[in-house]
């Protein structure tokens, strides 16, 4: 936003301060009880995060929000950032200017360095802001930087490119490499003027797009989209280049918030020219850019037409200003600080309506007991900053302005997971076991192994109740993955209620000390196919899935001879002597490369040691993967550090039970890969204990074996990579 025309817009309006902190003391509603964005009550977005960019110092900006400004939580002082976060703040977003800074806030690339070391510090995400200007960039201002005037487009793309690269190697350098990188802040107008100006058609929602400096003349329409899109372009590089190998999702941020025609018109260019990014930034302050209602209609047709995730960029409203506040167009909440937490309860319910939405930033909450600030004058938190204690209650309230659902979103969930475009995997829980089932765009369907066959038929009636909830009466393709009990020994049983077409597995069972007790489970398998089609596979064959690429990398106690496309680099990790360990019929392992799109995941069953090694060293023959099914249900037997470093998976599911699987040691390993984001676990391991789990809302199980619920994890992937993992005991997901 253009903060200066904020701070006068609101002066001339003579907003009146009406903090009614009373009546929040009072309301147990808005009590001050701390929470975590890692809970159901947000999900599935990501983010709740804000720009606290104004900590840098410098004049300050509007509303007293000054570096040196104090605050406390329940009678303690603290830094702004570690409040926040302990209220379930996961997210900050730091803008930079080119050095040296004119007319604004001193967010040098030096001190945006030293504030981003305190959000690391902090454990959030970190977004960067890229300004491409040593003053404010916004609807009204995009000032090429004095150092850069009187190039010409050929030269300032050059320029672009570089400072990019060079302005992202100096964060990671420093040890703080951005999650999230805005190329351009609201440059619905353009950036960079004048060679990269644009005019901005008529809108029935924004406001001031572009209005404060004449547009170059003679005007090319034409000629102003190919400046503008090259520096995009040139920006985009410039950060990818200096990022290196480090991940980090770009976003492209305008201000069209409630306004789909902008929103349409500036995107369908940048699709025309090819642009790739990988998320769409809107802000949304309501007298600018419209109402919920119209950010709901917005985020579904952006979504539909240009297949991005949305994050809300920017946005924040008034405690202070009473009902005046009111009496502008789109403002419907009061200047109040209830007011203000209805806004934002408000804006999040809407948001997470939508599971591509990934979060929404507030924009400058430092101020204390005025403007947009989020903290009371004592330097407290504002009822605002709590606002994920109440998500629930104020959807509720009579005072709430949340929108109609949108004719389409009773079937939101359904199309966003739909057969049409949507691979899902669910992880069944038979408590340190292995069933699994996949569901196709196709309509196809799979299950791999089916638990323990047990007297109570537990871990039967779980698979056919998971299958029979989703419609399959029939599966098209059974993997038998290897003849243990925990994963073939049960397979028998789930067909006797919803028979298999085709067969999969390894062959002949591998000879092995507990020989008996294995052959009953293939022995059970054989006998149970009969006349269908029964196929074994070695590695580098696929199993023909519609949709699906499915490649068998082991089997048999044999791994693929070549490394698969894209694969074959060295492996860093790899150790130079073969694992030794006994052969059975965990070596004969059926292990499986997915691939969906974009997606990746690798499930290698109870593969041991020795086979990882045969797979990894010297060179990675799998490449890397997005998603990792924890082999041998977390047995330090397998799980080799060469293979999970090498394959370097950002998700990780752990299909341990109460008392099986889950060692301290695998842990170690899991926690400490190179790209991992977050483990999932079926269940709570107690031989491990508190500090080796992850945290709560990653488990679908928490109680001892005989009191199980049975809970899923369920996996839902696009073809453009993202994908969202939920855990069915409490519906906390996680899109990624």
């Amino acid at each position: 936003m253009n903060k200066q025309l904020i701070r006068s817009s609101w002066i001339l309006r003579k907003f009146f301060i009406f903090v009614l902190l009373s009546l929040f003391l009072i309301n147990p509603a808005y009590s001050g009880q701390e929470t975590s964005i890692q809970s159901s009550k947000l999900a599935p977005m990501k983010y709740l995060g804000a720009d606290v960019s104004a900590l840098s110092g410098g004049f300050g900006g509007f509303g007293g929000r000054r570096s040196g400004n104090t605050y406390q939580d329940n009678g303690q002082n603290g830094d702004e950032i570690s409040i926040m976060t302990k209220h379930g703040w996961n997210a900050f977003r730091l803008r930079v200017f080119l050095s040296p800074v004119r007319q604004a806030p001193n967010n040098s690339l030096e001190n945006t360095i030293e504030l981003a070391k305190q959000i690391k510090a902090a454990g959030a995400a970190f977004q960067l802001d890229i300004h491409y200007s040593d003053t404010w960039a916004d609807p009204q201002h995009q000032e090429t930087p004095i150092a850069w005037r009187n190039m010409n487009i050929d030269e300032m793309e050059k320029q672009v490119e570089k400072y990019s690269s060079d302005v992202i190697k100096q964060l990671k350098d420093a040890g703080v490499m951005p999650d999230m990188v805005q190329v351009g802040n609201e440059i619905t107008g353009g950036m960079l003027w004048p060679l990269g100006h644009m005019k901005v058609p008529p809108s029935d929602v924004k406001q001031f797009a572009g209005e404060i400096q004449a547009l170059p003349e003679p005007y090319d329409d034409a000629k102003q989209w190919s400046n503008l899109t090259r520096l995009i372009k040139a920006g985009l590089q410039g950060v990818k280049a200096g990022a290196g190998d480090s991940p980090l999702q770009t976003i492209i941020h305008i201000d069209c918030g409630g306004d789909w025609p902008i929103t349409k018109w500036f995107f369908d260019h940048l699709a025309e020219a090819n642009v790739e990014f990988d998320a769409i930034g809107q802000s949304f302050y309501p007298n600018y850019h419209g109402t919920l209602d119209g950010l709901q209609k917005n985020m579904e047709q952006s979504y539909k037409k240009y297949n991005k995730p949305i994050i809300i960029t920017e946005t924040g409203y008034p405690q202070t200003g009473g009902e005046n506040v009111t009496s502008q167009k789109y403002m419907e909440w009061p200047g109040t600080p209830q007011g203000q937490l209805q806004f934002m309860a408000d804006l999040i319910n809407t948001a997470k309506r939508f599971p591509y939405c990934q979060g929404v930033f507030y924009w400058a909450p430092e101020g204390r007991g005025r403007g947009n600030a989020l903290w009371n004058s004592d330097g407290t938190p504002a009822p605002a900053l709590l606002v994920l204690n109440n998500l629930e209650e104020l959807k509720n309230n009579p005072e709430s302005h949340l929108p109609a659902a949108l004719a389409s979103m009773e079937n939101i969930t359904m199309e966003t997971n739909s057969e049409n475009d949507t691979l899902n995997i669910y992880v069944i829980d038979t408590c340190g076991g292995k069933a699994m089932i996949i569901t196709t765009p196709e309509n196809e369907t799979m299950l791999i192994d089916a638990g323990y066959p047990r007297q109570d038929n537990r871990d039967t009636n779980r698979v056919i109740e998971a299958a029979k909830s989703l419609g399959i009466k029939e599966f098209d393709y059974v993997v038998a993955t290897h003849y243990d009990t925990d994963h073939s020994g049960n397979i028998a049983a789930v067909d006797a209620t919803i028979p298999g077409k085709i067969f999969f597995d390894h062959g002949e069972p591998i000879p092995s000390a507990f020989g008996n007790m294995r052959n009953r489970a293939y022995d059970s398998y054989i006998n149970m196919i009969g006349e269908r089609k029964r196929v074994s596979v070695k590695p580098g064959d696929t199993i023909p899935v519609k949709g699906l690429k499915i490649t068998v990398v082991t089997a048999g106690g044999k791994v693929i001879e070549e490394p698969l496309e894209g694969a074959g680099k060295p492996n860093e990790f790899a150790i130079e002597t073969k694992p030794t360990g006994r052969r059975d019929n965990n070596t004969g392992s059926i292990g499986l490369l997915y691939e969906f799109g974009k997606f990746k995941m690798l499930d290698l069953a109870d593969l041991l040691a020795p086979e990882e090694f045969e797979l990894m060293c010297p060179d990675n023959k799998v490449g890397t993967v997005d998603l990792y099914m924890v082999s041998h249900h977390g047995f330090s037997v397998s799980n080799s550090k060469f293979l999970i470093h090498a394959i370097a998976p950002k998700v990780v599911i752990m299909n341990n039970g109460p008392r099986k699987g889950g060692e301290a040691t695998v842990y170690d390993i899991i926690k400490t890969s190179p790209a991992m984001e977050d483990l999932w676990q079926l269940h709570y391991s107690f031989a491990a204990g508190e500090e080796k789990n992850t945290s709560e809302q990653f488990i679908a199980n928490m109680e001892q074996e005989q009191d199980c619920k049975g809970n899923m994890i369920k996996v839902s992937v696009k073809q453009d990579g993202t994908y969202t993992v939920t855990n069915c005991r409490n519906d906390f997901s996680i899109t990624y």
